[in-house]
């Protein structure tokens, strides 16, 4: 069978989430976290997804979770960062699996922030994953392929639902806003510095000119 000659670019969103539960809290759970992969603009990934595997530090009872049914995460409690490695594997088994490190992070990481139990800490990342040239069954997965039924317990669950709450917008529009500000930022930026340039340089060519006149008058004196 040969393969399709096109390009497909499916945004995903991996991340973690966590929430400090408080100083009363058994230290060793101090914090309920909720690791993840999603699709962005809310797209079903489960179309070309066929299973998430979170991999965790080996010190948990079950460290290989499988995911095969969205929402593709996990939920857990602990106290500890560490890496996280999470497995995409697809339909097509000629398609290579893609492996994404993903650090955990329990703890604020801003100058001067602190625990709050009110405010989770969010880790989320925005990244792209390319299909070249995929084979005609996976293609049509891809671009119009139907989902997996959703583990209906874990989407409805309370942990979920507070989860989504504080998603972070990885859309195409909103990444070309950022885009957008930044280059409206940078272009700024650029003006102002040319604005000081051309000020030193006056300024430069105002001392020479001074300098000249001083020295006419001091030969001529």
């Amino acid at each position: 069978m040969e393969r399709t000659k096109t390009v497909v670019k499916k945004g995903v969103v991996y991340g973690s989430m966590s929430f400090y539960q408080g100083k009363k809290a058994d230290e060793h759970n101090s914090h309920k976290w909720a690791c993840y992969v999603r699709g962005s603009d809310d797209e079903d990934i489960s179309t070309y997804v066929k299973k998430v595997v979170f991999q965790l530090h080996p010190s948990f009872s079950n460290p290989t979770r499988s995911i095969e049914k969205p929402p593709f995460e996990i939920h857990e409690t602990g106290w500890g960062e560490f890496e996280i490695v999470i497995q995409l594997h697809f339909y097509d088994p000629r398609e290579k699996r893609l492996d994404i490190p993903h650090l955990l992070q329990l703890y604020p990481k801003q100058p001067g922030s602190s625990q709050s139990t009110k405010k989770p800490v969010v880790s989320e990342h925005y990244d792209e994953i390319i299909f070249t040239d995929p084979y005609p069954e996976f293609y049509q997965r891809l671009t119009a392929g139907e989902g997996t039924p959703p583990d209906t317990q874990l989407l409805e669950s309370s942990f979920h639902q507070e989860l989504k709450l504080h998603y972070s917008n990885h859309s195409d529009s909103t990444m070309l806003k950022m885009l957008e500000d930044a280059y409206s930022f940078i272009k700024q930026e650029a003006n102002e510095m040319r604005d000081k340039l051309r000020k030193a340089d006056l300024e430069i060519q105002n001392s020479r000119s001074e300098l000249r006149e001083e020295e006419k008058k001091a030969r001529e004196g």
